[in-house]
């Protein structure tokens, strides 16, 4: 199983985060972002976000009848995208804790 996988988002209007971006937020002081970082990981969960509200507007885009399959698609980009933007200790960091910040997160 993935580092995000099963992180399906509580976005439901009222400004909340998504576990995957609540989970990201506890690991940023221990990672030790640079401002660059921080920076481009704002503009991946902002554009994870408009991603996921896009799907939920427009439904099943590729026909397969299952709009859950294309939210897990551009949550796995959206990891991607944040792990690439991650220096090799900082990955390794996030993964020997990943567990550890899944549980605070409700």
């Amino acid at each position: 199983m993935g580092l995000f996988d099963n992180l399906s988002a509580n976005h439901q209007g009222g400004g909340h985060q998504s576990k995957f971006r609540q989970i990201f937020e506890l690991a940023k002081p221990v990672l030790n972002l640079t401002a660059d970082q921080e920076n481009k990981a704002k503009e991946i969960f902002q554009e994870f976000r408009q991603d996921r509200q896009e799907i939920k507007q427009a439904g099943d885009k590729d026909g397969d009848g299952n709009i859950k399959n294309e939210m897990q698609d551009v949550r796995h980009e959206a990891k991607d995208k944040i792990m690439a933007l991650l220096t090799p200790e900082q990955q390794k960091i996030f993964e020997d804790n990943i567990q550890k910040w899944r549980g605070q997160v409700g």
